[in-house]
């Protein structure tokens, strides 16, 4: 039996905001840039990245669901997709489309609206890779920029999309030694026009890393592997003086990155961030205590 997909939470908010979509055409798919993602706050009825905003908070501002109402909601709208588990994905909306993905990294676009299926892409991940991931291939959502759609799929490729066809614009092979039990579940993270994105495999003793490739080649920029244990290497992104910043964390261990040139210091205990939640998105206040504590050291 097919997965049965449910409209519910954050999505049916974001839909309410794009009714008008469903007698209307859409604008020019995934037109999100630097601009518009740094002053998300300012666009609440979209949500544009896997957080919504770049410190990652996963906070709707959006107040026509409320306790007063909340119990007059209902279902939408529902559609169907194609395998019955491991549908764990935030869902991104854009100007009335929705984007999200379903197991073995398959891509859907959606009317928000009206639930309309606007296309489908299936990286078709080989069967044989399944053994390389401890609990099932899992995808936890796409990324989007100026036009395009990205994922990383199971089986450790980095896959740009035509946001408005679903045809593939470009693939890159983003797993250093095949060798090993390298897999990809995570959702990619834009920052100046490159797409970061790491890795899994901790459970079989593999060390993360994160890469950053250019967002319209795909091209790869930097990689930085994971110091310390062996771990997921799943990129925190912030803003710390005006500028974007990556934090890329650990189980014992943060690394301050540039999103253009990668490391920008050596790594650092986490203890350095005793008191603030790190895995939530840091503040600036965080990372001032963290440079602080390294100066003293």
């Amino acid at each position: 039996m097919k997965t049965l997909f449910l409209l519910a939470g954050l999505p049916l908010l974001l839909s309410t905001l794009h009714a008008a979509a469903a007698d209307s055409p859409l604008p020019a798919p995934a037109q999100v840039d630097a601009k518009r993602l740094t002053n998300a706050n300012l666009d609440p009825g979209n949500w544009m990245s896997h957080g919504r905003t770049y410190d990652e908070q996963r906070y709707s501002p959006l107040d026509a669901v409320n306790d007063k109402n909340v119990g007059q909601l209902g279902m939408a709208w529902t559609t169907r997709l194609d395998i019955d588990s491991g549908t764990e994905a935030t869902p991104i909306v854009v100007d009335g489309v929705m984007y999200t993905t379903g197991a073995f990294s398959i891509v859907y676009a959606m009317n928000a609206a009206t639930g309309e299926m606007l296309w489908k892409y299936d990286p078709e991940v080989p069967p044989e890779n399944l053994s390389q991931g401890c609990c099932g291939p899992v995808n936890r959502g796409v990324a989007v920029w100026n036009g395009k759609v990205y994922v990383g799929s199971f089986d450790g490729r980095l896959i740009a999309l035509d946001a408005a066809t679903g045809k593939v614009a470009w693939s890159v092979d983003t797993i250093i030694d095949r060798s090993k039990s390298y897999s990809i579940t995570g959702a990619p993270r834009i920052v100046k026009g490159k797409v970061l994105i790491g890795n899994g495999g901790a459970e079989f003793g593999v060390r993360g890393y994160v890469t950053a490739y250019d967002a319209q080649t795909g091209k790869e920029g930097w990689r930085r592997e994971r110091p310390g244990n062996p771990n997921y290497a799943s990129p925190i992104l912030l803003r710390l003086g005006g500028k974007e910043q990556v934090i890329f964390t650990g189980c014992d261990v943060v690394t301050s990155l540039d999103p253009l040139t990668g490391p920008t210091e050596p790594p650092f205990s986490r203890e350095a961030l005793v008191g603030f939640e790190i895995l939530g998105g840091l503040t600036d206040q965080a990372v001032d205590v963290w440079r602080r504590r390294r100066r003293r050291r």
